[in-house]
């Protein structure tokens, strides 16, 4: 009986491996699909949050000490 349950396992076995290497690979590629698509939808929320912020941002920056450069007279030129 115990040789029997080997030849078996020995045929089914790389049945196993195949199986489990195409789904490893199709998980992969539906990962890397999604992640595509969501890096894209991420990238524009961070772009629209910078846009809504920008004058916000540019204030606090010309707020800020920056040493040996005058970055008031820079960037307020940028806000309008």
């Amino acid at each position: 009986m115990q040789a029997f349950d080997m030849q078996r396992d020995m045929m089914i076995t790389p049945k196993r491996l195949e199986f489990a290497r195409t789904k490893e690979q199709e998980l992969s590629d539906n990962l890397m699909r999604l992640a595509s698509e969501k890096q894209e939808e991420i990238k524009n929320l961070v772009a629209e949050a910078i846009k809504a912020a920008r004058t916000s941002i540019i204030r606090t920056v010309i707020q800020y000490e920056f040493i040996g450069m005058l970055a008031s007279s820079f960037l307020w030129d940028k806000i309008i």
